[in-house]
């Protein structure tokens, strides 16, 4: 099962094993995919959305990217075929900090638990978005809300329970 964690600097595990991608256009790729959530991109918007990280390609050669990722490295990458959309594969993703990120915060109560809202923080190992630029800032935009309604809850919360 792999873990992939973006709200950071990327890191991939398949179970307790670390892997390391050979170059950055393959990190972004799986960057990409992993921000589009579990409803994926559709070919074009694969590419566009590639183009606007800076590691565009021809159809062709994204083609060969993705199938590199996914036999060179079993990624979790199911054929576009299969599904009509570039997605994870959830059967063999054990965690997307994102995602789990997005889903912990939509389901918190205004009277947050602060274990739970602790845990969401920690999520956080750096900021994702650095070296982001504008066009690629779109992407990102459901954890930004999230981190802002996160913001948000941690403002409204007791003193008390929030230095706890």
């Amino acid at each position: 099962m792999w873990t992939i964690r973006i709200l950071g600097e990327l890191e991939l595990s398949s179970g307790d094993e670390r892997v390391e991608l050979p170059g950055a256009v393959y990190g972004q790729t799986l960057l990409v995919i992993a921000l589009a959530g579990r409803t994926g991109l559709s070919q074009s918007e694969l590419h566009r959305a590639l183009d606007d990280v800076g590691s565009g390609c021809t159809q062709e050669a994204l083609q060969r990217r993705l199938s590199d990722m996914r036999n060179k490295w079993d990624l979790p990458l199911p054929h576009y075929r299969e599904r009509k959309r570039y997605t994870l594969d959830e059967e063999q993703v054990a965690s997307v900090d994102a995602w789990e990120f997005i889903d912990g915060v939509a389901a918190l109560a205004a009277d947050a638990d602060p274990q739970e809202v602790d845990r969401l923080l920690r999520l956080w190992r750096g900021n994702p978005l650095v070296d982001v630029d504008e066009r690629a800032r779109k992407r990102w935009r459901a954890v930004v809300d999230a981190r802002r309604r996160l913001i948000e809850v941690v403002e409204a919360m007791d003193p008390a329970a929030a230095a706890a």
